[in-house]
């Protein structure tokens, strides 16, 4: 049987089921190279690598049972189909790892600002409670005036300001802190393993997003001091920051020391 056969007038009458299976690879190939999401196309891939597998496994195997002595018996055939099989294995089980990864990290981080989200921190604090005899300290961290952002510059610009925060508290605290957005224009940072310094860190912080032009609340609370459940340590810290916020704008209205900054036109001019 040959293995295209075209009529009179140009067209694909026949074709060998080889050729028809080798040009289904190729268009699911080129499937592939205008895949834009990434889930799908390793789920596409590893069916295309399954597909190939047995089309190889079954193309030995017939080779196998042609006469002549370069193929002498099925053994060439068995272990060549071992070899791509194992080849096979080791592929997609790097493609799992791969995919892995990919799913953890978007199930842990926010897409807009790649710090961790919320979820991931709570996990985290649930952890530190469980190695609280070595101390740590949460804080609640609240971006002033992000409405007027919004409101006068876009949301884009708002976004913007969110990463410059992510960027500079991860930039901040240490490898062993943990750095997430809760939501909205809120932060919280885990301060693990906590000493009498973590205070001066986070007036630190204060004055880093003060100098990108970002002016920002702050509330920290301390385990096993102000109490050592989550619950109880994100009221006192969410209490504290709200307090400051109050005083910071109160002294704001009377044009005292420590007012509130409007981040705006810092924002706006960057």
């Amino acid at each position: 049987m040959p293995d295209l056969l075209l009529s009179s007038a140009g067209t694909l009458a026949q074709t060998a089921p080889v050729v028809s299976e080798i040009a289904w690879f190729a268009v699911i190939a080129c499937a592939c190279r205008y895949l834009k999401n990434r889930r799908a196309a390793t789920l596409l891939a590893v069916g295309v690598l399954s597909f190939v597998t047995g089309w190889a496994i079954r193309l030995l195997s017939d080779c196998a049972k042609l006469p002549g002595e370069l193929i002498a018996g099925s053994d060439l055939a068995i272990a060549l189909s071992f070899i791509l099989m194992l080849v096979s294995i080791v592929y997609l089980a790097r493609i799992g790892w791969r995919t892995a990864h990919l799913l953890k990290y978007e199930a842990e981080s926010d897409p807009l600002t790649g710090a961790y989200n919320r979820r991931y921190f709570l996990r985290a604090l649930q952890a530190a409670l469980a190695e609280a005899e070595a101390g740590f300290a949460v804080a609640i961290i609240d971006i002033d005036n992000m409405k007027e952002i919004n409101d006068n510059f876009g949301h884009h610009k708002g976004d913007e300001v969110l990463q410059r925060v992510a960027r500079t508290l991860r930039e901040g605290v240490r490898q062993t802190d943990v750095v997430a957005r809760l939501g909205g224009d809120e932060f919280g940072v885990i301060f693990r393993k906590a000493n009498g310094d973590t205070g001066v860190l986070l007036e630190r912080l204060r004055k880093q997003l003060d100098a990108s032009g970002v002016a920002a609340s702050f509330g920290l609370a301390s385990c096993p001091q102000d109490g050592k459940e989550i619950e109880r340590l994100l009221a006192v810290a969410d209490a504290r920051m709200y307090r400051q916020k109050k005083a910071r704008k109160n002294r704001a209205a009377r044009g005292g020391a420590g007012e509130l900054k409007n981040p705006v036109l810092l924002t706006a001019a960057r």
